[in-house]
């Protein structure tokens, strides 16, 4: 059964979302789960809708060419990230016909359902809490036999805690893309601290979605952080990275409130 075009009420009724924090649990779970599976386009896609179905719960209604204007990618890309996504059963997608307006008759926009991926997250929740890739603890104290072992049997011993282990031993908690910028410049530790600073941000930020949806973000201000660095002396790069980030979360923040209808603009002039 087609919806009519314009049915707001109607679209919210196919949410699958109790709140805004289970569909933000929700495109953590995508992401998780497909982010380094997927076409770039394809996650684009999705997070393109994702944004747009926050005040309907995941649900979001646009054209095929507002999509491909807001990635940047032809129409048939987009049909064909539509199609994938539908076939892995993440998305769901309802034609519509016009009944309202001035334009009557035929196809209108279509409208897109986010499907609840929330246990992907639970899962993801459940390994990092059985490695815990991102937590050191301090090993026990060992005996003198043990000791004497240690130093003949293990792979690193006391000698080589100098050595520097580059970007791919960066804890699997640092976003891959963000890594992949790093790696050229800085040794893991130095990668983990610059994302521990992006994380310090994101929660001073207070923005709706999850960390992961604005990680291209994140790396585009790293990028112009090591090209300002490489240009002129830069006193601290953390702290200039980290006023960066700080920066574009604020604009983020703007825009997100502006595209939210839950915020309410006193007009005095009808006063």
């Amino acid at each position: 059964m087609l919806l009519s075009n314009a049915n707001y009420s109607g679209y919210k009724q196919l949410s699958k979302f109790n709140d805004t924090d289970h569909l933000n649990k929700s495109i953590r779970g995508f992401l998780y789960k497909f982010k380094h599976e997927l076409n770039p386009s394809v996650i684009e896609t999705y997070r393109l809708i994702a944004n747009h179905s926050v005040k309907l719960g995941g649900v979001a209604f646009l054209k095929h060419q507002s999509i491909a204007d807001g990635i940047g990618k032809s129409i048939p890309t987009v049909k064909r990230s539509l199609k994938q996504l539908k076939q892995l059963q993440v998305l769901e997608i309802h034609r519509t016909k016009r009944d309202k307006g001035k334009v009557k008759g035929g196809f209108g926009h279509n409208v897109f359902v986010l499907c609840d991926l929330s246990h992907e997250l639970s899962e993801m929740n459940h390994r990092e809490n059985s490695q815990k890739p991102c937590e050191l603890h301090s090993e026990p104290c060992k005996n003198k036999t043990e000791s004497r072992h240690s130093e003949s049997s293990t792979l690193v011993d006391k000698k080589d805690h100098n050595i520097v282990m580059d970007a791919t031993f960066t804890p699997s908690c640092v976003q891959q893309s963000f890594i992949d910028v790093c790696k050229s410049f800085f040794n893991a530790s130095d990668v983990y601290s610059l994302w521990k600073r992006v994380k310090i941000a994101y929660n001073k930020s207070k923005l709706s979605m999850p960390l992961e949806t604005y990680t291209d973000s994140v790396v585009r201000v790293l990028k112009q952080t090591i090209f300002i660095s490489k240009q002129k002396s830069i006193k601290s790069f953390n702290a200039y990275f980290y006023t960066g980030v700080i920066a574009e979360f604020s604009k983020l923040k703007r825009l997100e409130t502006l595209e939210n209808s839950r915020s309410v603009y006193y007009n005095f002039l009808e006063q």
